[in-house]
Order: structure tokens, then sequence, then C-alpha cells
């Protein structure tokens, strides 16, 4: 008998609501980390890990032709992004970066649920055929 395959999330409407529960917990768990970095802490893997998850996020709404993507609260968020690549590469936290990178999550939490499923999902498997590209 062959293996099982998991079913395609694209699909499936409970994979679906899964994934964007994931989500959604990630970026309130990372959040909180957040606020309990000290100055000089390490913050590399916090940065990267939330940068991924307010990338997918950001790339699905892109992809959507009826999101106003020159809103201010958009750009606003894309500013908290390069607020977590700086912290990444710095790898020290810098408490100076807490209010971008803090508005760019509260933003990514508010513009999740106006993501289209379909979108998240693509957005999630062209950034991880990206980052396959470049590791």
């Amino acid at each position: 008998m062959p293996p099982r395959r998991k079913p395609d999330p694209r699909w499936n409407p409970v994979a679906k609501a899964i994934a964007r529960k994931r989500l959604a917990d990630i970026l309130t768990t990372e959040k909180i980390k957040l606020f309990l970095l000290a100055k000089g802490e390490d913050c590399e893997k916090l940065m990267i890990h939330l940068a991924q998850t307010v990338t997918i996020i950001t790339v699905a709404l892109e992809y959507d032709p009826t999101f106003d993507k020159t809103q201010p609260k958009f750009r606003v968020m894309q500013g908290g992004l390069s607020a977590m690549r700086q912290m990444a590469q710095a790898g020290v936290w810098d408490p100076v970066q807490a209010i971008p990178i803090e508005q760019a999550v509260t933003l990514a939490q508010e513009f999740l649920p106006r993501a289209k499923d379909d979108l998240v999902i693509k957005a999630f498997i062209d950034l991880t055929k990206l980052t396959a590209l470049t590791s």
C-alpha cells in the first residue's frame, strides 16, 4: 500500500484555516518575544522568523490586484520589514527599532484576514522556492 499523501492545502478548506491560524499564532507569539528583548540581546533568529511571516502576508497582498498597495498602513508594514532585516543583519537588538517592527507585526495581524487564502498559499510556496534557491 503506498504511503498516504498529505492533502493539498490549496484545495482543502480545513488546511487553509489551520494555515491562517498558524500565521496568526506566530505573529502573536513573536510579538510577545519582541517586547522581552533586552538591548544588545541576540535577535537574529527572531527577526528572520518575524520577517518571513510578515513577508508572506505582504506578498499575498501584493499579489491581490484589488488590494491598494499605496495605502499608508501597507507602506508602514514594509518599513517595519526593513527594520527587521536590519536587526537580523546586526544580530543584536536595538530597542530603537521596536516601534517600526511592532507596528509592522500589528499591521500584519490586521491585514491577515484581508489576504486571500489562495494568495497566502502562493506567497508561502513562492517564498519557500526563493529561499531554497538562495540557500
